[in-house]
């Protein structure tokens, strides 16, 4: 009985013991299961982390190659960087040297400028001493100055003030200058050329000394008249001695009055006249036109020379005219003798200009463009040494 319940006892334990077996086999293989579908899912996951790797490392690998790619341009940048930073340079250096050379052209430009108008108010300036000097024309020399002294001004450069100053000066002493009538002189020649034709001549005999031939007869007739009326009366009233005496008388009266005719006769025939001038050469009438012709040429000849502004010339032309005039042409007539002092007024009147010293701007013009001519070539000399550097630079 006791090993039958040992038994009972024993097959409950065993039957318990295989029911909890079974228990913990199901739970086992429940868990199996579930271990089973865990280790499915973790594979599951594996084969997605795999394949996220393999994509992880295919973009790497692109991502390698991509950086690779972009260090490989990115070296090449940097050497053409460096290249465009070496050309760059030499660009820079190059600019430079072109800047330099820009500023030394600029300079020689400005100074090139400022020595054209420096010689352009020298030619002025000159041409207004050779209208002082050797023309005698103020006015000419004075607008030339206003020219020269207007360029000046548009320099605005006051280095130049000495010059406008000496240019001030000359122009006032140029507006002192007196200038003659020589309009009104050259009319009054023209007009004296025009009368020269009606000019008479000088002739041999003066009129006044020239015999009519009635002198001889009233002559004549008033002897004869005297004789008969003085001897009618003493024929009558006289007796014969008194009429011898008488005739004694009257003979002598006769040739008194005979002699005294005669002696008239031969004062109108021959006069003796002093005179301390050479006597007046004679013209043939067939060559009057040619000495009117000399005469006028010297007229105008004159005008000409007073118009040229040539004192020497105009009164050796009217000395000439005078000297034609006094020797040839009747100085007793009034026509003759109006000219020949109308003719020394015009001779004496003062037609030469005494023109004052206006070279002292010239002179000024001349130092200062000599001045900068050397000043030029200095500047010169000193941009031809540095010019080799810069273009050894542009050539680096």
């Amino acid at each position: 009985m006791v090993a039958l319940i040992v038994a009972l006892i024993a097959l409950g334990l065993v039957i318990w013991l295989i029911t909890s077996r079974q228990g913990q086999l199901d739970g086992l293989r429940n868990q199996a299961a579930s271990l089973k579908q865990h280790v499915s899912q973790l594979a599951d996951q594996s084969d997605q982390q795999s394949r996220r790797l393999k994509t992880i490392a295919r973009h790497e690998r692109h991502h390698a190659k991509t950086l690779a790619t972009t260090r490989h341009q990115l070296n090449a940048v940097k050497k053409r960087n460096k290249h465009n930073t070496k050309s760059l340079t030499s660009i820079q250096n190059q600019l430079s040297a072109i800047k330099k050379r820009n500023q030394r052209l600029a300079n020689e430009i400005s100074g090139s400028q400022r020595s054209w108008q420096l010689r352009r108010i020298r030619a002025l300036l000159l041409s207004a001493n050779q209208a002082a000097q050797l023309q005698n024309n103020p006015k000419v020399a004075l607008a030339a100055l206003k020219l020269a002294d207007q360029r000046v001004a548009t320099l605005s450069d006051p280095n130049l003030l000495g010059l406008r100053k000496e240019l001030a000066k000359e122009m006032g002493a140029l507006r002192a200058v007196p200038t003659p009538d020589r309009a009104g002189i050259a009319l009054k020649l023209s007009d004296a050329s025009n009368r020269v034709d009606n000019l008479p001549l000088a002739q041999g005999v003066p009129k006044r000394f020239v015999s009519s031939g009635k002198s001889g007869k009233s002559t004549g007739n008033a002897s004869a008249g005297s004789s008969g009326t003085s001897s009618g009366p003493s024929t009558q009233t006289n007796s014969k001695t008194a009429h011898n005496s008488g005739w004694a008388a009257h003979l002598k009266s006769a040739g008194l009055r005979a002699l005294h005719t005669v002696g008239h006769s031969l004062g109108q025939l021959v006069t003796v006249r002093h005179s301390n001038n050479p006597p007046p050469q004679l013209m043939p009438p067939d060559r009057a036109a040619y000495l009117t012709q000399n005469i006028k040429l010297d007229l105008n000849n004159a005008q000409a020379a007073i118009l040229q502004r040539q004192a020497k010339l105009y009164k050796k032309n009217l000395a000439s005219a005078l000297k034609w005039l006094k020797q040839y042409f009747d100085t007793s007539n009034s026509k003759v003798a109006g000219l020949i002092n109308e003719l020394r007024d015009l001779q004496n009147k003062n037609v030469k200009q005494h023109m004052p010293d206006i070279s002292a701007s010239l002179s000024t013009v001349n130092q200062l463009i000599s001045k900068q001519t050397t000043a030029h070539s200095g500047s010169d000399g000193q941009h031809n040494g540095p010019s080799k550097p810069n273009s050894d630079a542009a050539g680096q």
